[in-house]
């Protein structure tokens, strides 16, 4: 079963996504099976940190929240190449690393913010990508702040 991690922090700024990935990073070398959402939707940047190519996303959180035939393996992107990429240790050749971008479009944050989404879809999206992967752990990158979003992303962890 998943275990699911939310980091969070009130204010914008004090490094949830460096903590997420970093704590991902270092479970994936331990030889887990590891997936990050970013669900900071507004402003999403986590996929920067694992160098993630824009160009070469074609689904993301976004989409699946939107979109009925959207599945989660089309919005998780293997990024387990960052474990030996200028690492002075070894990686477990076992462990792996999947992200789940948020849309960096400026026209998909704007129907966000506008329209929202369906948080139980989100819940959704939690489980079905920790069955899909078979996660050992999913971090969850918030959105600074309380809303709605994030109180359900920290209610469905097993830690906080």
């Amino acid at each position: 079963m998943t275990q699911i991690v939310s980091i969070h922090s009130y204010r914008g700024g004090t490094g949830k996504s460096n903590m997420t990935a970093n704590l991902a990073t270092t479970m994936a070398m331990l030889g887990k099976r590891v997936g990050i959402v970013d669900t900071d939707i507004q402003s999403p940047g986590i996929h920067i940190l694992f160098r993630l190519d824009e160009t070469k996303i074609n689904k993301t959180l976004n989409d699946y929240l939107w979109d009925d035939d959207c599945s989660a393996e089309q919005i998780a992107y293997d990024v387990s190449y960052v474990l030996n990429h200028g690492s002075a240790v070894a990686a477990n050749p076992n462990g792996k690393i999947f992200l789940v971008p948020s849309s960096m479009k400026s026209e998909d944050i704007a129907t966000i913010l506008s329209e929202g989404y369906d948080v139980e879809l989100l819940q959704q999206g939690f489980y079905e990508v920790g069955d899909t992967l078979e996660l050992d752990y999913l971090f969850v990158d918030t959105h600074p702040g309380l809303n709605e979003e994030t109180l359900l992303s920290i209610g469905l962890s097993s830690a906080a």
